[in-house]
């Protein structure tokens, strides 16, 4: 009260607006709520500085594209075999260059990858971060049309995967099938959401009830990431905090705490697009999917993703006969930069549905 100029009684009227707002009863559980968001638990520090970049040009031929629209500068990656067949991968917090393995990976399967760009990266225009995924289906529908692409397996990358829901939706006579990478499934109960890890709950429920609360920690953890090396090791540290198999990924491999790092470099170049896509995530997606109707949908998974449930993607994934999962036997969240196979048999199982019900 006396640093502020404000009297005690002020002062107490206003952390009691607080307590309502984050659902805590006193000071010592504020405290508490506080640490949680911003305590960034590490017991070394590993330099970001490496020799050879993750996302290097020296296997799979890489290319990097600029279109206009006459609205929207769009940007994206191309990849794989330039005859092969044509697979839109949507990233929304993730850098669409994905590893040199996976990108000869996906050439040698003959696949052509095209690597959309979040707005405002890699030279695209920059959007307000309340234009989402069916605001953006448009842009996807453009780059296939710069690239002469007439028909293609949509796949979404985490939070990516909605914008993959929506562009099959708006673009149903050009997607063949739809592929969801580490998306999950959607979070339909409160009994859902108290079922993530701590950390991840500690996320997502304000991001589905009270998401104006969300955009200061996001902020105070990008700040932590770009001011030194040991904020940046924290911050990598706490991002697989409750997945023990990717915490020691990057603690004990330079190649996953690089890739991890880029990933929360690229998620936090804007953090406002960041915390509304995680707020889309949050929420119960279910309709988007119902969406799509019968085309073909894959989840892909690591087994010890706890992040979300491997048997919760695998009950979700077989209500459906025009849905199916493959999981990655003992990955996490890391699973496609570690092993790309379980990617590519989703891929090649859209492929064999597509061509079953043409026959």
């Amino acid at each position: 009260a006396e640093k502020r100029q404000r009297s005690i009684r002020t002062v107490r009227t206003q952390l009691t607006h607080i307590f309502g707002k984050l659902g805590v009863s006193s000071q010592t559980e504020l405290a508490l709520f506080l640490a949680t968001l911003t305590q960034l638990m590490t017991k070394e520090r590993r330099p970001s500085e490496i020799a050879e970049e993750w996302s290097g040009e020296d296997r799979g031929e890489l290319s990097h594209h600029t279109i206009e629209t006459g609205l929207h500068r769009l940007s994206y990656v191309k990849y794989g075999d330039p005859s092969g067949e044509p697979v839109l991968l949507i990233h929304s917090t993730t850098p669409p260059e994905m590893t040199p393995e996976f990108r000869t990976a996906c050439r040698d399967a003959g696949l052509l990858m095209i690597g959309c760009h979040k707005p405002g990266a890699a030279g695209g225009s920059s959007r307000t971060p309340k234009d989402g995924p069916d605001e953006m289906a448009g842009d996807y529908c453009a780059v296939l049309d710069a690239e002469n692409i007439t028909t293609a397996i949509i796949a979404g990358h985490c939070s990516g995967g909605l914008y993959a829901l929506a562009a099959a939706r708006h673009l149903r006579h050009r997607a063949k099938g739809v592929l969801l990478l580490d998306s999950g499934v959607p979070i339909q109960s409160q009994r859902d959401l108290m079922r993530l890890p701590k950390s991840i709950r500690r996320t997502f429920i304000p991001a589905r009830y009270m998401p104006e609360i969300l955009l200061v920690p996001h902020r105070i953890f990008a700040a932590n990431f770009k001011r030194s090396a040991v904020g940046e090791a924290h911050v990598v540290d706490y991002f697989f905090q409750d997945s023990a198999i990717d915490q020691d990924l990057t603690r004990v491999d330079r190649k996953y705490y690089e890739i991890t790092r880029q990933i929360i470099e690229y998620s936090f170049s804007d953090v406002d697009r960041l915390v509304a896509d995680v707020c889309r995530w949050a929420r119960d997606w279910s309709t988007a999917l119902d969406s799509i109707g019968d085309m073909p949908c894959a989840y892909v998974h690591g087994e010890r993703n706890t992040m979300f449930r491997a048997e919760a993607i695998e009950a979700f994934s077989s209500k459906s006969d025009h849905s199916t999962a493959f999981m990655s036997p003992g990955m996490g969240q890391l699973q496609v930069y570690q092993d790309p196979s379980a990617f590519l048999s989703a891929i090649a199982w859209i492929q064999t549905s597509v061509k079953q019900r043409s026959a």
